[in-house]
């Protein structure tokens, strides 16, 4: 018994039942895992910050935070860009959280990163079961 919970050790020999193939497969979980939430995450952030302004008054939101709507003054001529999340009041001034891009991109990243590795781990396993089948054959 390794620790690892009810059942029998995997033994150290190569194959399906190894312990090298339970260390992949607990690795691939966890990337699994962390590239489905990092992804979800990183769209719940960017959807959120589509809708809070989708169908608004972009001039009434500048005036509750008390900047001046200038939308001539603006690269998107004062209109919602869906990437990077943007909604100029003015040249100085978007109602947009700076944290918002950041957020989701890192987050997209990481759901990548994580995801590419859960396809490495998995290739690494298809290649010890093709070896194990070529030893036991």
């Amino acid at each position: 018994m390794t620790g690892r919970g009810p059942g029998p050790a995997p033994d150290e020999t190569a194959g399906p039942g190894s312990l090298e193939a339970a260390q992949l497969e607990r690795r691939a979980a966890v990337a699994w895992r962390t590239g489905v939430v990092t992804l979800v995450v990183a769209n719940v952030v960017f959807v959120y910050g589509l809708s809070r302004f989708v169908g608004r008054d972009v001039a009434g939101l500048c005036a509750q935070r008390g900047q001046p709507y200038r939308p001539d003054e603006t690269s998107s001529g004062g209109s919602l860009s869906a990437f990077p999340v943007s909604m100029p009041c003015n040249a100085d001034y978007d109602l947009v959280p700076v944290w918002m891009l950041p957020l989701t991109a890192i987050g997209t990243a990481l759901a990548v990163a994580a995801l590419a590795y859960f396809l490495l781990l998995r290739r690494r396993q298809a290649a010890l079961w093709a070896a194990s089948a070529e030893e036991t054959s």
